[in-house]
């Protein structure tokens, strides 16, 4: 699925507000390597994906700060399920919250945000699952492998 627009999808609503995502994945056996889902792009936006087979999270804010979490363990061969989890700080708009990433429900990473996107991610960037259809939100992002189940 790919280049849903910001509003479209209700659940993409994820602004100043704690939030989580899952996924059921499979991953081949050349290893875990690509988008699973992002949102925006090169300038706003946010990324669930892997890197050297272990699960990442990138949120960009203006292109200017990009804050990371990343899993400690690689993610075999097969089937599996993967959440990220926010716990925004709340107190208002564009405040920060940490990171907390899990592979088949054990918590394998974590990071933190400062600042978040207050009110709109991109007019021209959408929402894609599987791969990363415009700009990439982290610079160490590779498409050719989605492994989100469609």
């Amino acid at each position: 699925m790919g280049r849903l627009i910001e509003n479209s999808v209700r659940i993409l609503v994820i602004k100043n507000k704690s939030y989580s995502l899952t996924a059921e994945i499979e991953v081949p056996k050349t290893g875990a390597e690509g988008v699973i889902i992002a949102q925006g792009g090169n300038t706003n936006g946010w990324s669930l994906y892997a890197k050297d087979g272990k699960l990442k999270h990138c949120d960009n804010f203006l292109g200017i700060y990009l804050y990371f979490a990343k899993g400690n363990t690689v993610i075999p061969a097969g089937k599996h399920q993967v959440r990220m989890e926010f716990a925004y700080d709340g107190g208002g708009l564009a405040k920060g919250g940490n990171v907390s990433l899990y592979v088949d429900g054990q918590k394998d990473g974590e990071g933190r945000i400062y600042i978040t996107i207050p009110m709109m991610f991109s007019c021209d960037e959408t929402c894609d699952i599987g791969k990363e259809g415009g700009s990439a939100v982290s610079p160490e992002e590779r498409f050719k492998i989605a492994m989100a189940r469609q």
